[in-house]
């Protein structure tokens, strides 16, 4: 049986961190993140780790070794892997490019209410700024380059999750998916 691989899409506070941590506690799948590797550069830098800092890193690298790239380090570092893995941050269709060569990839489209995703943001307040911000600055950061194209990922993605319940309604609707994936595989 070959090693599963899942994608997770969705709009920043969905529930992608939240669904890979699962994944990986209950199922021992390997965890990569998008963006790591541009927190990486903003915090090697010295720079505050906000979303307008990794925005503008992801930006720059991209126009410089190309809208792929980051597809392409992923899929090379799941290549390295022995068992199943999760991508937590997929935002682009760019991100899938690599990805979706192997045929064991698989994309969840997280899908969530825009009220709850911004008090999800606020009270987990991952990046510098975010435990202070408004619901308007919140909805500026929804044009940010990261986020104008997750939408997009909805309609090519496998399977969808609805996420605006508790979370034992969100692990029930992972476990499903799960279970559907090995019973093929």
């Amino acid at each position: 049986m070959k090693p599963i691989v899942l994608g997770l899409a969705g709009a920043m506070g969905s529930g992608k961190g939240t669904v890979a941590h699962y994944l990986v506690d209950k199922y021992g799948f390997s965890k990569f993140r998008m963006s790591d590797v541009f927190r990486d550069i903003v915090t090697r830098l010295h720079r505050e780790e906000s979303r307008e800092n990794i925005s503008l890193v992801s930006r720059v690298v991209r126009e410089a070794f190309g809208q792929d790239v980051l597809s392409k380090v992923i899929a090379e570092d799941v290549e390295k892997v022995s068992g199943d893995a999760v991508i937590d941050g997929i935002r682009r269709m760019t991100d899938i490019e690599h990805l979706k060569k192997n045929p064991c990839f698989l994309l969840i489209y997280i899908d969530v209410d825009i009220q709850c995703r911004y008090n999800r943001l606020v009270s987990r307040a991952e990046n510098t700024g975010d435990a202070t911000k408004t619901f308007e600055d919140f909805l500026k950061d929804q044009k940010l380059e990261a986020e104008n194209q997750v939408e997009c990922l909805r309609d090519v993605s496998h399977y969808t999750l609805e996420n605006n319940g508790d979370m034992q309604h969100l692990y029930s609707q992972v476990d499903t998916i799960v279970k559907a994936i090995k019973s093929i595989s």
